[in-house]
């Protein structure tokens, strides 16, 4: 299949992760959280109409920032719709075990079980279940994707390989993965970094191989929702 892959402006890039980084981990929630308590002081945590608004708010923007990435992947899944989708199975059952072999890993490692986001993510589910579910398999994949491979990946690819430019734009979506954990200190949940660079390189390459977002955003929500099945039951 040849690669006709949009290349992604600097500036659009610097914007999206900003927007991410300093927006969506840290000054949105910081909002969400005032708007949150003065509807209800007595608040532990957010409101489900919060959450979801800060979920529209940060895909909004993001698909708005990397648009010229992302305005031609639905044509270019469509194109090769067998392909594509033959690519997309392959490549959940690879993440799957590139997540299952390097959790063991990194389990063995550092004598941890699961890292502090899957833990976050099973005691969110506990108590906004509906939320989470939301949150996790469907706003997390899309956002994810625009930002990490529409925007970091495909900007990179355009200055240099393939490898470098996935390794890089992995590591950036790793890290959003272990940032509470590097805030509270936690050094040894940074090992996980791995386990999500790891499924951001496989990510990169089904979107280098189909052009299209398409590919990624949807390996990304087989894998959570998979991922999601597991840690409910």
């Amino acid at each position: 299949m040849k690669n006709n892959m949009k290349h992604l402006a600097v500036w659009r890039m610097l914007m999206l992760l900003v927007h991410y980084f300093v927006g969506y981990l840290y000054v949105y929630r910081i909002i969400a959280t005032k708007i949150t308590l003065a509807v209800d002081p007595g608040a532990t945590i957010l409101l489900p109409s919060v959450q979801l608004a800060i979920y529209l708010f940060t895909a909004g923007v993001a698909i708005a920032l990397a648009w010229p990435s992302l305005q031609n992947s639905w044509v270019r899944f469509r194109e090769h719709t067998q392909s594509n989708l033959k690519m997309s199975a392959y490549l959940v059952i690879v993440i799957l075990a590139v997540n299952m072999v390097l959790s063991l890993l990194v389990g063995l490692l550092t004598q941890t079980g699961n890292s502090v986001n899957q833990e976050e993510i099973r005691n969110a589910s506990t108590v906004l279940p509906l939320m989470t579910i939301l949150s996790t398999c469907v706003f997390a994949p899309i956002i994810e994707e625009t930002v990490f491979r529409a925007g970091a990946f495909s900007c990179l690819r355009g200055k240099m390989g393939f490898w470098i430019a996935a390794l890089i734009s992995s590591i950036l979506f790793g890290s959003i993965h272990i940032v509470d954990s590097l805030l509270a200190g936690n050094l040894v949940d940074v090992s996980y970094l791995l386990v999500y660079a790891g499924i951001g390189m496989v990510l990169a390459y089904g979107y280098e191989k189909s052009s299209s977002c398409m590919v990624p955003c949807v390996v990304h929500a087989a894998n959570n929702i998979i991922s999601m099945l597991f840690m409910l039951l």
